[in-house]
């Protein structure tokens, strides 16, 4: 079995084809829906690797916003 987001499915059901056309069996697919973080953002392995937050999405980093603008108007 293979365990996705939705928004990854046809990623799986491209893997199964490239299984098939080497003889090998299909996997199940189950599509999960995403977790959101602290910040609103998906719980992703990247994130988490990358220090920004940990495995129970709290940011591990400060988010960083900017006020204002360039506009001289």
């Amino acid at each position: 079995m293979i365990v996705v987001s939705a928004e990854r499915y046809p990623v799986a059901v491209a893997l199964n084809e490239a299984r098939a056309a080497k003889g090998l069996r299909p996997l199940e697919i189950r599509a999960v829906p995403m977790v959101l973080a602290q910040d609103g953002l998906p719980i992703a392995s990247r994130r988490i690797r990358s220090g920004v937050i940990d495995r129970d999405g709290r940011r591990l980093t400060p988010l960083r916003v900017g006020v204002g603008t360039a506009n001289p108007v």
